[in-house]
């Protein structure tokens, strides 16, 4: 090797070793610079001085119901629900530094932790689930976890397995730390069992907690079961006490009554004594002097003008419960132990739907100058509930309309809507909760408490029925081909069938949810499903198949409703919101809150409007691309449970518990 080369590179190295000397020189200066200012700073003025951090205004706070066990497993599974209620922190600079008795936290929006609130003004911090973990990480969360097996090779796998707990500063913006948690390094498999065995822990302890529970409120049970029985045996004594006195009672009242016989005869004796002595005194008198008045008297202080009888005697208590029992026995027998089913209900005046031409005459246009407020025609002559609405233009006169309802009251009626008249009735065994019409308007379709669909044929007044479903029916929906039937149960099922023959195509069961309503888009290729769960179904009409499902309702969805191309799907629900979706697009295209449950829904046949009614009696009118309220309709007395727009789109007609059906004139928003 050259020996110029190494003198070279060793002149190079001590250069390099003197720079590095300088530059810890340096170094060592700033910081007993940085000692000096900081001892100044603290002999200073300024010892009450608030250092500036985090943020300027006390953050908000999102408090969940939710318990340690619960976070855990949240955090381990699915940390990013948390999201939008967490507060991100970051600990301070002198925490970091070593200069506070205690780990303290300050707010910071790319901190690498988080802070959890309870409603139990419990604070807990967890790791950041975009935490990177470095050396310098590393020292901060020791700070705040006791880390096990951190040495495995994966560092970035953890699991929590119990979360740090803080306090609050009187500040509002900083906590310190009151316990440490505890994170475990390794792998997802190295893991999992001690997760699976933690989590079988809680499990147990939760079991354990419930069954004791369990056996606390049996032993209630079993406390009140003996306490009712001996307010039984009570009750018992006590009716057999109030029989011996009636039977004593009774024994009065024929002593009472023997008593007034006996005195009514002595009365009666008495008075024949006195009447005799009268005769016997004016006899003499006629035949020895001249006429006197002679006064009777009596012993015996009795009032004869008001002489002792059965009828003046006041009726005791005994005779009073044995009449209220005598009239409670005839008022029984006039009613039979049950309702007799109409086991074949009958056609009343229904042979068609089609409206006489006289009839037909009457129907009004629009009315001019009418108040938008009030309903244009209200028809009554249900006795029960309005729960479903269907609507059919006229063959000869388009312009018209007949109207089907469905009732509680275990009817369908037929009305000339617009002149308030009701052209025919059709009677079930039971109630019904939705009907449908095929499109030739022969056949009506209802499915209710029963759990076969009932059909009526309304040429020939036969009827028919079809089977599959175990519980009452909830909806029924007709395809607009008349090609198709679709029904679903309170038995958590949907039925596709053909129709009219009934043949079962498919028999779906999503989940263990009631399926609530159920229809089918304009095109005959969509069939979509509410829940009790909030969950809306999309599925394929003739395969079967889900293709898409919607799952931002939490509630109840009560009713579906598509626009006529298609294109969108109309539901509302027991949370108190309209949403419409775009299908094409899978997404939510807007939604429109309420103060009530919202219970029916319905589009326009020209996509203009789209109507709600609810549970606060309430009918809203809305611009269907946009969401706007048009108006608010207060008809009704009870809750909404039908809509429907007319064929010609100017009339919106509701039905509710107030057993009336209403027909509103439609705003005109040209």
């Amino acid at each position: 090797m050259d020996s110029n080369f190494v003198t070279q590179t060793l002149q190079s190295f001590q250069k390099a070793l003197d720079v590095s000397g300088n530059n810890l020189k340096i170094i060592q200066q700033l910081e007993e610079r940085f000692k000096e200012l900081e001892r100044a700073f603290n002999r200073s003025g300024l010892k009450n001085a608030v250092r500036v951090s985090g943020a300027m205004e006390v953050p908000k706070i999102n408090r969940l119901e939710i318990s340690a066990p619960e976070l855990i497993e949240t955090c381990n599974n699915v940390p990013q629900v948390f999201a939008p209620s967490v507060i991100p922190v970051t600990v301070t600079s002198e925490t970091y530094r070593g200069l506070s008795d205690s780990a303290v936290l300050e707010i910071n929006k790319h901190g690498s932790y988080w802070i959890i609130a309870n409603t139990e003004e419990t604070y807990w911090l967890v790791p950041n689930i975009n935490i990177r973990l470095n050396p310098h990480r590393m020292k901060t969360l020791a700070m705040l976890f006791t880390c096990q097996d951190e040495s495995k090779a994966n560092i970035d796998k953890f699991t929590l397995l119990e979360p740090a707990q803080l306090k609050m500063m009187p500040n509002q913006k900083e906590w310190h730390l009151v316990k440490t948690g505890v994170l475990q390094f390794g792998t997802a498999s190295q893991l999992g069992s001690d997760q699976d065995i933690k989590n079988l822990d809680y499990n147990l302890q939760k079991l354990q907690s419930n069954y004791e529970t369990l056996t606390a409120n049996i032993e209630l049970l079993l406390k009140a079961n003996e306490q009712v029985q001996k307010d039984l045996n009570h009750a018992v004594l006590a009716r057999q006490q109030i029989n011996r006195e009636i039977s004593d009672l009774h024994q009065a009242k024929h002593s009472l009554k023997k008593n007034i016989l006996q005195l009514e005869e002595n009365i009666d004796i008495k008075l024949q004594q006195v009447l005799d002595q009268n005769a016997e005194s004016q006899l003499v008198t006629e035949n020895t002097a001249p006429s006197q008045e002679v006064t009777v008297t009596s012993d015996d202080s009795t009032s004869l003008d008001e002489p002792f009888s059965e009828n003046n005697i006041e009726p005791s208590l005994e005779e009073e419960l044995y009449f209220e029992e005598e009239e409670s026995e005839d008022v029984e027998d006039n009613f039979p132990d049950e309702v007799a089913e109409d086991e074949d209900p009958s056609f009343q005046n229904v042979q068609s739907l089609q409206i006489d031409e006289q009839s037909s005459d009457e129907v009004p246009t629009l009315v001019e100058n009418h108040d938008p407020q009030q309903p244009v025609r209200i028809l009554q002559g249900h006795s029960s509930t309005v729960k479903s609405l269907v609507v059919t233009p006229l063959k000869k006169d388009p312009g018209h309309f007949s109207l089907l309802s469905a009732s509680f009251d275990n009817t369908i009626r037929i009305w000339n809507p617009l002149v308030a008249q009701e052209i025919g009735c059709l009677k079930n065994d039971a109630f019904l909760n939705s009907i449908a019409l095929s499109p030739d308007a022969r056949m009506i379709v209802g499915g209710g408490q029963s759990e076969v669909i009932k059909l009526w044929n309304l040429n020939n007044s036969q009827k028919d029925y079809f089977e599959g479903h175990s519980q009452s029916i909830l909806d029924v929906a007709l395809s607009p081909d008349g090609n198709h039937l679709v029904s679903g149960s309170r038995d958590t099922t949907i039925i596709i069938r053909d129709f009219p023959d009934g043949t079962i195509k498919h028999h779906l069961k999503p989940d263990d949810d009631l399926v609530l309503s159920v229809t089918i888009d304009p095109m005959n290729s969509l069939l979509a499903t509410g829940h009790s769960t909030g969950v809306i179904n999309l599925w394929e009409l003739q395969e079967g198949t889900l293709i898409d499902q919607y799952q931002q309702h939490y509630q109840s969805v009560w009713s579906l409703a598509f626009s006529q191309d298609s294109d969108f799907l109309a539901s509302v629900s027991s949370d108190k919101t309209l949403k419409v979706w775009d299908i094409a697009n899978c997404k939510l295209l807007y939604q429109v809150g309420n103060e009530f449950s919202i219970l029916a829904v319905a589009i326009s046949g020209d996509g203009q409007y789209i109507a709600t009614g609810d549970s606060g009696n309430q009918v809203k009118i809305f611009n269907f691309m946009t969401g706007e309220e048009l108006t608010t309709l207060m008809g009704h007395t009870k809750e909404v449970y039908a809509l429907v727009f007319s064929p010609d789109n100017q009339y919106l007609l509701s039905g509710g518990r107030d057993t009336t059906i209403a027909i509103w004139q439609v705003p005109d928003i040209s």
